[in-house]
């Protein structure tokens, strides 16, 4: 009887296991659709105070379905501590943003973008990770794509 209980409960568990990876990927996408996020860059986080930049690095015809209207950072492995960002734009503007805010492991930290600037050129940003046995952190970088006129009217 217990060999029939712990084999049912094998069996759901290895029904279930795809299902949970379908939802990680529909929250999380490593690249998105035109409706969907797009991993702009990740970074590995050391125990001190550290700056790091995501360069974009993609040409203007790139962005030209391409604009973004927020930015997700999200924390894997262990606690991130975001002091500052400075977000530059493809027309050359910089926006300096002072966050100090941890962001624990697997959150997430939301930055909504404005206007014409929504066009990346590179993300720089200054933190540390919190010093424990898990190790370094994991920042990644998502942007949310801007809705476009024409999908506006539609909706």
């Amino acid at each position: 009887m217990l060999r029939i209980i712990a084999s049912v409960a094998i069996a759901l568990l290895v029904l279930l296991q795809p299902a949970s990876a379908q939802r990680d990927r529909d929250r999380r996408p490593d690249v998105g659709e035109s409706d969907r996020e797009v991993l702009l860059g990740e970074k590995s986080v050391g125990f001190r105070v550290d700056r790091d930049t995501i360069n974009i690095g993609q040409s203007e015809d790139w962005y030209r379905n391409r604009s973004f209207r927020a930015l997700r950072f999200h924390a894997d492995r262990n606690d991130v501590h975001m002091m500052a960002l400075r977000i530059v734009y493809l027309n050359g503007h910089a926006q300096d943003l002072r966050v100090d805010r941890r962001i624990r492991a697997g959150g997430d930290l939301r930055v909504d973008l404005r206007g014409d600037r929504s066009y990346l050129k590179q993300i720089e940003m200054t933190y540390r990770s919190r010093p424990n046995f898990e190790g370094q952190a994991v920042v990644r970088v998502f942007g949310e794509p801007a809705r476009r006129r024409d999908d506006r009217r539609r909706g």
